[in-house]
């Protein structure tokens, strides 16, 4: 490809099962089923079928169940975001359905509607633990399921030995028997979307020996294939995010942009966004385009990377993606500029920001580490949402500031958020091009991690985990502790997370779950299906919140 670039084909045949088409793919809403992470494909987290959540009925919102799984929890890895079906037939009649993974390769099926366990599932051939936190050698892909074209369901989950299974979510019971996706266990991939019948996701860390690479598994045939951009980790809370034309999008990290080649020596594509697209007829992985920030290679050498997973939509007849790195800067791309560039990489924005948070520009415990939201409001105006880490910087001055002011505080004390927050903008369009517009930032939070939105609604996770990762300044004779065997002070410290709930227009706190949550959340982000919002936190506990049947007429199917 003349870039350097890695890429592996491996055919599996299926073995007692009929090859299933794929004709329809989660990218459409049915219902107000949340099949996916982050709702769609395309990673928005617009959850556009809500109808029970309203402005109307919100301060009424409480803790509706909370039930403790019997997971196994490892290196602060716990139980994973769950992912709801509105209706499905089970042997214990229609139910809402919840589908939750655990890291020790475990699945749960509960009731989303009275919080009561329908059933578990031990995947076999689960791996040791692991001693290395970065790596806990389990299942860390959040699943997906597919609706298929006959109404049915199916889980599709990736167990940590690198095997793909195939789930009933009425019973928990195998569809077709397991099938190899890795050659070996322990890697690090992120949550599952599906793009024209394939499986994609991402892998970071190096765990277990494996590049970091885009990995795609064809549920036709079980053939898989990987692609390497050559760099760093390829993270973020919500995985790979695909467009309209079926393109996979995720950032890499850890290494020179350079996708001509040079000091380095063969092309990266590192510390960028990079598109791709199985192509089933040449067997390989077709680079489709790249998007890198002007000052990438600085971002590279001060560790401030791509954390968030990217978050596609169309507005205004344009399909744009926004990201941003723990630099905490926000870019507004053309993804048709971006994929006429090529393997070329481009590097023009519609729109930059100033930076959001992170003034003195570390590399950890502050910047943008969760998940962008994007979504259109009632009125038909675009929105961006950003949650962050840390202070507010001081180039951010929206018109509205929801952090209240502090009794006997210094007067630039009244105007910043001390632990994070999130940060709204609108897509406004100027003249030929678009602009990001700064309208709101939030009340203080600890470490805004993810959000969703509804109605009007924007609903936001805070983690409240101190994820500071710089260990203790040495003499230069003085013995350092390995990374992977330092304690790891965030999570030792971790409180309670907290759900806000917030006017998606203003920013204003409507509601907040309080003290309600008893621990911390770390990996996940929250589900919000059927006027609840869901959470699962480290301990295997699934918390549900929303609106009691009496203060809402339920819609009738």
């Amino acid at each position: 490809m003349g870039l350097g670039f890695i890429w592996q084909l491996r055919k599996l045949p299926l073995t007692g099962v009929a090859a299933v088409i794929i004709f329809s793919c989660i990218g459409t809403a049915y219902a107000n089923d949340y099949l996916t992470e982050g709702y769609d494909q395309a990673r928005t987290g617009w959850i556009k079928g809500e109808k029970l959540l309203t402005k109307a009925n919100i301060e009424k919102m409480k803790m509706l169940w909370r039930v403790q799984l019997p997971s196994v929890q490892r290196n602060f890895h716990g139980i994973h975001t769950p992912l709801v079906i509105e209706r499905l037939q089970t042997p214990h009649g229609v139910k809402e359905v919840a589908i939750v993974a655990g890291i020790d390769d475990q699945l749960f099926g509960v009731d989303a509607k009275t919080g009561g366990l329908l059933w578990t599932k031990q995947m076999d051939g689960a791996l040791p633990d692991s001693t290395d936190r970065l790596c806990p050698n389990g299942q860390t892909s959040i699943p997906t399921i597919e609706k298929t074209a006959d109404g049915k369901y199916k889980v599709w989950a990736l167990a940590g030995d690198c095997r793909v299974w195939q789930v009933d979510p009425a019973t928990g019971e195998n569809l077709a028997p397991p099938q190899k996706w890795y050659q070996t266990g322990n890697f690090k991939t992120y949550a599952l979307n599906m793009t024209n019948g394939y499986l994609v996701t991402s892998t970071s860390q190096g765990c277990g020996g494996h590049i970091n690479a885009f990995g795609f598994f064809n549920t036709r045939d079980g053939s898989t294939m990987q692609f390497a951009p050559i760099g760093g980790g390829m993270w973020g809370r919500r995985g790979v995010a695909v467009d309209s034309q079926g393109v996979a999008w995720i950032g890499t990290g850890g290494a020179r942009f350079q996708p001509q080649g040079g000091i380095q020596g063969p092309g990266t594509l590192a510390t960028s966004i990079v598109g791709v697209k199985p192509n089933p007829q040449t067997h390989t992985v077709d680079v489709i385009g790249a998007h890198s920030a002007y000052n990438s290679n600085w971002i590279f050498k001060r560790d401030l990377d791509i954390s968030v997973s990217p978050s596609i939509f169309t507005y205004a007849g344009k399909e744009m993606m926004v990201y941003t790195h723990k630099t905490c800067r926000v870019h507004l791309v053309d993804l048709a500029a971006v994929r006429a560039a090529g393997t070329k990489a481009l590097r023009k924005t519609l729109d930059t920001t100033s930076l959001i948070c992170n003034d003195r520009q570390l590399w950890d415990e502050n910047g943008a580490w969760g998940v962008i939201t994007t979504a259109q409001d009632s009125a038909g105006k675009q929105w961006v949402f950003v949650p962050f880490w840390g202070e507010k910087s001081h180039e951010f001055n929206p018109p509205i500031v929801n952090t209240p002011a502090v009794p006997g505080g210094r007067v630039w004390d009244l105007q910043l958020s001390k632990h994070g927050g999130v940060a709204a903008f609108t897509v406004d369009k100027q003249g030929d091009g678009f602009k990001l517009t700064p309208r709101w930032v939030s009340q203080d939070m600890n470490m805004g991690e993810g959000a969703l939105f509804a109605n009007d609604i924007l609903c936001v996770l805070a983690i409240f985990v101190n994820k500071r990762q710089q260990g203790r300044e040495v003499a230069w004779n003085d013995y350092i502790t390995p990374f992977a065997e330092q304690p790891l002070p965030g999570v030792d410290m971790g409180t309670h997370a907290t759900i806000y709930a917030l006017d998606a227009r203003t920013g204003k706190t409507l509601w907040t779950s309080g003290d309600h949550i008893k621990t911390w959340n770390h990996w996940n982000t929250m589900t919000l299906a059927d006027g609840k919002v869901m959470l699962s936190t480290v301990d295997g506990v699934v918390y549900a919140f929303g609106v009691d049947p009496e203060d809402v007429k339920y819609r009738t199917q």
